[in-house]
């Protein structure tokens, strides 16, 4: 997180498909974040330019994923889930952006962990662990506010 301090305690999760290895440069990352209107939005280079919020979320969500090139499966920042490629595209496509964005999610709305972990559940059709170990991650738990556009 790029929050001073946060970032010590607490994960900002992100998807990626198409992998072959952790930090894999030919991966798409899927990243989520406040759109303009302030709702959970997916911020990422196939939704948008990349620049102010998107860039930045985008950015570090990609710096973060290639920083994970020669970790094993066991990293705790890294949680492995059974899905296609194609049902993660779906359904971060299909993710309806009008839950209110807020970056301690919970009652106040959902993040970008929520929209990252609902994608992932709705891929694999399973509840994905959460990842990062011993670290918080502010929003995961908000999954089920994030809607999605009917199949």
């Amino acid at each position: 997180m790029n929050i001073p301090g946060l970032g010590l305690i607490a994960n900002h999760n992100f998807v990626v498909t198409g992998a072959s290895f952790p930090g894999d440069p030919d991966a798409t990352v899927i990243s989520f974040g406040m759109n303009e209107q302030g709702y959970v939005g997916r911020v990422d280079q196939a939704t948008r330019g990349l620049t102010g919020q998107v860039g930045a979320v985008y950015g570090a969500d990609t710096k973060a994923w290639l920083s994970l090139a020669g970790s094993t499966v066991d990293n705790p920042n890294l949680v492995s889930f059974s899905a296609s490629a194609e049902s993660v595209l779906t359904a971060a496509g299909s993710v309806v952006e009008s839950t209110d964005y807020a970056l301690f999610a919970s009652p106040l709305g959902a993040n970008s962990s929520s929209g990252a972990q609902a994608v992932a559940n709705r891929a694999c059709g399973c509840e994905v662990p959460t990842p990062g170990g011993w670290r918080l991650t502010i929003g995961a738990g908000s999954w089920r506010e994030i809607q999605f556009a009917p199949r």
